[in-house]
């Protein structure tokens, strides 16, 4: 996790970031962050996107937890939202981007060990797995944007950036960040 005392102060600016990887780190400073809103009583939170992606099954634990937490969240990607990050980002109230952010929805990498490969089985039970996520995937992008599974499938298959007036069309953000940071206490709110 990230230095607990950077993560205190970020939450008393109102600015999350969630930037680089999304892994196990990324998942255990949002837990973190998530007490620690409910904690302190805070109503409202930014959180700031900028990664390439990384685990997909970890990015669903992360849209679980942001979900819970009860108070407005509002994402805004500066640079880039793929991949994993692309899925996190559907888990808030508000999506937002900077004009020159990119997205990438498509079919993660999964990291198999040659054992895995050798055991049929293994290799059965892989498959399901990912069959799984990317079920669960397609099924977030479909609540939260205008995409049908079809147009879900397809955009997965061309792996591709997609620019943000795409994105807005598509319903993966809702807008443009035209505005600087809300560098704000909102424990004062």
């Amino acid at each position: 996790m990230k230095n607990q005392e950077q993560l205190d102060r970020c939450i008393s600016s109102g600015v999350i970031p969630l930037v680089d990887s999304v892994n196990r780190e990324m998942a255990d400073s949002v837990f973190y962050v998530i007490g620690q809103l409910l904690m302190r009583g805070i109503k409202q939170i930014h959180f700031l996107v900028s990664s390439s992606g990384g685990n997909g099954r970890v990015s669903l634990e992360i849209v679980d937890a942001i979900r819970l937490w009860p108070g407005e969240k509002i994402g805004i990607v500066c640079g880039r939202a793929h991949s994993a990050a692309a899925v996190i980002l559907q888990a808030f109230d508000k999506r937002w981007a900077t004009v020159n952010s990119t997205f990438v929805i498509h079919h993660g990498k999964v990291d198999v060990s040659v054992v895995d490969l050798l055991d049929k089985d293994r290799v059965k039970i892989l498959c399901q797995e990912i069959r799984l996520d990317e079920t669960r995937y397609t099924k977030l992008f479909m609540e939260r944007t205008k995409m049908s599974e079809e147009a879900v499938w397809k955009l997965t298959k061309e792996d591709r950036n997609l620019f943000v007036e795409e994105a807005i069309k598509l319903g993966i953000i809702d807008g443009v960040w035209d505005k600087p940071l809300p560098w704000i206490n909102t424990e004062k709110k």
